[in-house]
């Protein structure tokens, strides 16, 4: 069972990569994203403020778009392989997820329910935070935020 609180976000300036990812390949866009992320942000001199993320925007049932990397203190320009971004403000439902990510989508459905519960509907992409290591935790014992903004029109 999933706990839903809601909360209304700051928009947080964010460095991430970008691309058009196949699920199978997830694993291995994240880590050059983190990658890619974190070695901007500390050749911008920008620090970090906060875990990794990942923001996803289906295109098929097999295809996402994905932005991927941090928040970050202040907005940066980017560069020709990782951009600037941002993660919006207003209100968002929010839940954590313990155990393997390909069980993730089951806190997205609770936070729809909650959200039509509510009177809201979702607005934007939704993202997730990850806050274990998949290289020292254990995948029963992974903990993730996820975050879906909505409004309520």
């Amino acid at each position: 069972m999933y706990e839903v609180e809601s909360k209304v976000l700051s928009e947080t300036p964010t460095v991430v990569l970008k691309g058009k990812v196949a699920v199978a390949e997830f694993p291995d866009f994240l880590g050059r994203a983190y990658e890619a992320s974190a070695a901007y942000a500390l050749k911008a001199g920008v620090p970090m403020v906060g875990p990794p993320f990942g923001r996803y925007r289906a295109i098929s049932d097999e295809e996402f778009d994905v932005e991927a990397g941090f928040p970050v203190a202040f907005a940066v320009e980017g560069d020709d392989h990782v951009a600037a971004g941002s993660l919006p403000a207003g209100p968002a439902a929010i839940t954590w997820h313990i155990g393997p990510y390909d069980r993730v989508g089951e806190a997205y459905e609770a936070l729809g329910k909650w959200i039509d519960e509510n009177g809201g509907v979702p607005d934007g992409a939704g993202w997730e935070i990850y806050y274990s290591d998949p290289g020292t935790t254990q995948p029963a014992e992974y903990r993730t935020q996820v975050v879906m903004p909505y409004t309520t029109e």
